[in-house]
């Protein structure tokens, strides 16, 4: 068998539980050996007795990466999903992350999963007073149309009238509903835009950087 082969080999004997191993190990063999759906699927070809399907070799990574997601290593998972192109989770994974406070796991998968999402992350920082982690989101990914007055409202030192009406101006964030998929696709970009639909939270005490605004 090929190098990748030999590797995805290794990596189906590590998940099965055949060799023990942590996500680091995982993560380090399918990155240095570029490790593909289509290489796990041909080596489980091989070991099947039965007819095998490229299906099977998705939903046993998909298995693998939703079991470390229960147990919260979130950026080995978030590598592993951008690894095998993987859409499937939904925004409560965004708000786990954010709850747990692994930040860098949050932005790097809403990035990979596109603008839409981002959105959502940017919403999701600004509900949690984080206005400083919102206006990073919004300059590293070119959102400033999508969100001029949250710029405005971090950038500019703002009157209390003027940010109040800034702040009913913004979109803000659904409830996430699943883990896999069904929350996400729900999620476009004129709602990211609009807000149209989308429940207000209660305002709290907000930090610009240049002055304390308190709206309520």
């Amino acid at each position: 068998m090929e190098a990748k082969d030999l590797a995805a080999q290794l990596f189906l004997d590590i998940v099965g539980g055949s060799v023990n191993h942590d996500e680091r190990i995982v993560e380090k063999i399918l990155e240095v050996y570029d490790v593909q759906l289509a290489n796990i699927y041909k080596v489980m070809c091989l070991n099947a007795k039965n007819n095998c399907r490229f299906d099977n070799a998705k939903e046993f990574v998909e298995h693998y990466i939703f079991g470390l997601i229960e147990s919260q290593p979130y950026m080995a998972a978030v590598t592993l999903l951008e690894h095998f192109s993987i859409h499937q989770t939904g925004q409560l994974f965004l708000h786990r992350m954010i709850e747990s406070r692994q930040l860098k796991a949050a932005d790097k998968w809403a990035t990979f999963m596109g603008k839409p999402m981002l959105c959502i992350l940017v919403q999701e920082y600004f509900c949690r007073n984080m206005l400083k982690n919102a206006y990073d989101i919004i300059q590293k990914n070119n959102l400033r149309h999508e969100f001029p007055d949250l710029a405005d409202l971090f950038t500019k030192g703002l009157s209390t009238p003027r940010s109040k009406l800034l702040v009913s101006k913004l979109p803000v964030v659904p409830p996430p509903v699943s883990l896999r998929g069904s929350g996400f696709g729900q999620v476009n970009e004129s709602a990211c835009r609009t807000g149209k639909g989308l429940e207000r939270p209660n305002i709290v005490e907000a930090s610009t950087g240049t002055r304390s605004l308190t709206f309520r």
